[in-house]
Formats: structure tokens, sequence, C-alpha cells
């Protein structure tokens, strides 16, 4: 529903209920509180009441340069790059430290993930 918050949302499909409704045996605690427990290490992220410690795995992010890009230029040119347009229409760059890569369009969009 539009008028619960998201993290009792989230809780509720968790728990196994509905956002609205609360049971005798699942009470709804919103899981996103400002303030960390006393016991918890600073430099570690803070644990929910459920005692589920989301840890961020990947990224994906997209953008678009609006203008048309010549790819095999870009791979001749660029390190750590691969052009294959029998094999894939795009331009593959990679970089190892952090490990991400990047899809190149000749339409000008790019998708990095790492």
């Amino acid at each position: 529903p539009a008028d619960v918050p998201r993290s009792l949302c989230w809780q509720a499909m968790l728990a196994g209920t509905s956002a609205g409704a609360s049971s005798s045996t699942t009470a709804l605690v919103p899981t996103d509180t400002a303030t960390e427990p006393a016991d918890q290490p600073a430099d570690q992220p803070p644990t929910s009441l459920s005692g589920i410690r989301p840890i961020l795995q990947n990224i994906v992010a997209t953008c678009n340069l609006g203008i048309a890009l010549d790819l095999k230029t870009i791979a001749m040119h660029a390190r750590n790059a691969e052009y294959n347009p029998k094999r894939f229409s795009a331009v593959i760059m990679r970089i190892r430290d952090p490990k991400t890569t990047a899809l190149i369009f000749k339409s000008g969009k790019m998708v990095v993930t790492g």
C-alpha cells in the first residue's frame, strides 16, 4: 500500500504477512532506524532487528552520451577494450581495480557493471 513505509513492506515480505495487517505472531518493526546499536562497531554496516545484514555486491549504471560513437576507433585507441561486431555489437572495456566492465554501444549508450 502507498501509505505504508517501504521498510515495513520489506519486513512484511520477509515475515510472510501483508504490510497492512499484522498477526499475533509477527510484529512489523521498521528496519531503517537512524541510530546504530551501542555494541555495533562503527566500521561495520548496521544490522537490522531481524539479523539480516545487507552487503553490496554489484552496481549497474547506465548513461546516454547523446552522440553516435565510432566503436572501431574507440577499441583501437583504448586499453583493455575489445570489439568484435560479429560476436557482440558493443565495445567491451574492462578494468581490474575496481573490477568493472563497461559496454559502449554505437548509439552512445553505456552500461557499466562492477
